[in-house]
């Protein structure tokens, strides 16, 4: 993964290195792992217009950081410097295009590994809504394909407001983020929970999941949001022999048993998990999708209840 240097980014914003200066070099790139002792901070937020990418913080100039999106980058790397961070990792400009497929398999293990992340919430002007309203709505950033990780996935989170004031961390907001998201103390609801989120792409509506549920998927964007999603549930079936995530509702516009679309589980999130492995026939006829078609001798029981999975 690619990380920002915290100092270098304050340096060309203070005009204090010179150009060509070796402490210019904004990005470095690291091989992290879990045990791995190095510490960086991360930035979740709602990607906008001209958002500062790879290149241009590769060739990084003030100008640049003196945009709206640089501001974000300049903001957090002065949070990330108070708590004595000298790394920082934010999706919209840490990502070599040549390997977006591993950093997207590999994305909720590096919120997972980070010190902190920062939740920018830039359509916040005060402090955090304590209900939505007609005249108030939440954030934007609950409704992003990808905030169900960002969410979940880091040991510690702080909010921002749109002028970088610090407006509740995880903990101190808790009631309030299980009003809004559905999601319980102790289980991640995730498919109900992703019904109702965007994404850019349309097939991030499936592999924004993959961190979550603990698979790798074969990034393919232009397959479509139905494929994709259809190819994580096939992924899980085999991974995890669960029958229950047959239990979604509605009508699959490809004749398949696998839903099209995380929509499809918007009712489910009550629905209890069944045990794969209590059932005797089950263990002897273990489920197996092909080409979207499962066979198995229960059919009868594949669309049971929806797949309940991962705690912290």
């Amino acid at each position: 993964m690619h990380l920002i240097n915290v100092e270098a980014v304050l340096n060309i914003m203070d005009e204090q290195t010179p150009i060509d200066s070796l402490a210019t070099k904004v990005l470095e790139r690291f091989r992290v792992y879990e045990e791995s002792s190095l510490e960086y901070a991360i930035l979740s937020h709602c990607w906008q217009d001209n958002e500062v990418g790879f290149e241009a913080m590769s060739n990084l100039t003030k100008d640049a950081l003196q945009t709206h999106s640089g501001e974000k980058v300049v903001r957090s790397c002065i949070e990330a410097r108070k708590q004595g961070l000298k790394w920082l990792w934010i999706d919209s400009c840490c990502i070599d295009e040549r390997e977006r497929q591993r950093a997207i398999n590999s994305m909720y293990r590096w919120y997972r590994w980070s010190k902190i992340c920062y939740a920018y919430l830039h359509d916040v002007t005060d402090a955090f809504p304590g209900e939505a309203s007609s005249q108030t709505k939440w954030p934007r950033w609950f409704f992003r394909g990808w905030t169900l990780q960002e969410l979940i996935a880091p040991v510690k989170l702080k909010f921002f407001n749109q002028n970088w004031e610090e407006i509740g961390d995880r903990t101190s907001l808790a009631s309030t983020l299980n009003t809004i998201t559905r999601i319980q103390t102790t289980i991640l609801e995730i498919m109900s929970w992703a019904a109702d989120r965007e994404t850019s792409e349309p097939e991030d509506k499936a592999y924004s999941l993959v961190g979550l549920f603990g698979v790798s998927l074969t990034v393919i964007y232009g397959e479509g949001a139905s494929y994709a999603f259809q190819r994580l549930q096939d992924v899980l079936v085999k991974e995890y022999g669960d029958q229950s995530i047959f239990s979604w509702s509605g009508e699959s516009k490809s004749g398949s048993v696998l839903a099209d679309s995380p929509s499809d589980f918007r009712n489910c999130a009550d629905v209890i998990k069944r045990d794969f492995h209590s059932s005797a026939q089950s263990r002897r006829q273990p489920i197996q999708i092909c080409q979207g078609i499962v066979k198995h001798a229960a059919i009868g029981e594949m669309r049971s209840r929806l797949l309940l999975l991962l705690r912290r």
